[in-house]
């Protein structure tokens, strides 16, 4: 197995890391040449926590046709904001038989499907995404990274989900926790980054005023602020329910990921060891806003219009983002557009989505 490792952030070099102490052929790619410099002046990643241990890598690079040419499986592990540069990317690249995987997607296993079909690629690629990020990480500087904790299982689907149990069966070797979701669109629906920007727009005022030093999750997630986080369960649940997908709260996600405890998803919050240490960005101007929104609060809205679910606590927080940081976060978002869905019908949608 030889692995290409998209993205040198707190993930990807989790990942990178990971795989290099299985054994594995990882080549790692960022578009950041400082960053990359000091990850192959080091020779590897070296982990933390829960994993410890030096990762050496067989490839450092901002090159990407060095990172994926050859690779089996290509692991695309950056904000979902570089997912549309990463597809238009790796395009011309391809080889037959390359699996992509996106942690988390986001949805944006169709949107790579999209651009890869508008390039013109014919080769025999398979596209899918996790529900999130298995590892809850950080990496203080680049060349290290401390993993907090794993998630013990997570759901991943391909585009089209026909090919689901074929990856699903190539990738449990290195990742047991991996289980088939029913579709991309489940998947999506599943991811808890959902919440991010309840818990940091609520907290906005003592986020900027002591720049960050507020621990999020124990501190953040107050029981009033976490209602706001349940009602976009439900909605996020309800579009689900029309397409037909089980959608889970976050409730049932955090006994999923990390075994939490508790019979309300507030209880469960202050139950999850690494919640217990995870700090705020020091500014709003940060990926719980700048990448959930557009990537992942924006979509559900959008498929929530073409179901008919109303998605009011979902549209608020958009908004309250827009409001905040004066831009208005639907430009440039994730769409049915961008996803290759405009137009198209849920009967259309959901024979895609099988394949």
């Amino acid at each position: 197995m030889k692995c290409a490792v998209i993205g040198a952030g707190n993930g990807g070099q989790s990942m990178a890391g990971h795989l290099a102490l299985m054994g594995i052929d990882v080549r790692i790619y960022d578009i950041d040449e400082e960053k990359i410099n000091q990850i192959k002046n080091k020779g590897g990643i070296e982990l933390t926590g829960k994993i410890s241990g030096f990762g050496k890598l067989s490839t450092v690079t901002t090159v990407m046709e060095e990172a994926i040419s050859g690779a089996n499986l290509i692991m695309v592990v950056t904000d979902s904001t570089a997912h549309r540069a990463v597809a238009e990317s790796i395009a011309t690249h391809l080889s037959e038989g390359q699996i992509i995987i996106l942690n988390p997607g986001n949805f944006g296993s169709m949107e790579f499907a999209r651009i890869f079909n508008e390039k013109g690629v014919k080769k025999d690629v398979i596209i899918g995404e996790t529900e999130s990020l298995v590892y809850a990480c950080r990496s203080p500087h680049p060349g290290i990274a401390e993993i907090r904790n794993i998630k013990r299982e997570l759901n991943l689907s391909t585009y089209p989900a026909k090919r689901t149990i074929e990856v699903i069966g190539i990738l449990q070797k290195l990742f047991p926790q991996f289980r088939a979701g029913e579709n991309v669109i489940q998947v999506g629906l599943s991811n808890i980054n959902a919440y991010h920007p309840t818990f940091t727009m609520f907290n906005a005022a003592r986020i900027e005023y002591v720049k960050g030093d507020v621990k999020f999750y124990v501190e953040g997630a107050t029981p009033s602020v976490v209602k706001v986080a349940e009602k976009v369960d439900q909605e996020r649940i309800a579009i689900g329910r029309v397409f037909g997908v089980r959608v889970p709260t976050s409730l049932d996600l955090l006994k999923k990921f990390y075994h939490a405890q508790g019979e309300t998803l507030y209880e469960a919050i202050k139950s999850v060891e690494n919640y217990k240490i995870s700090k705020a960005f020091s500014s709003l101007n940060a990926r719980y806003i700048l990448e959930d929104i557009p990537m992942l609060l924006v979509p559900i809205s959008q498929l929530g219009r073409l179901v008919s679910v109303e998605t009011l606590a979902i549209d608020t927080l958009i908004s309250m983002g827009t409001l905040l940081l004066e831009r208005d976060l639907r430009v440039g978002a994730r769409d049915l557009k961008s996803l290759g869905l405009e137009g198209k019908t849920i009967v259309e949608i959901k024979r895609e989505l099988k394949g």
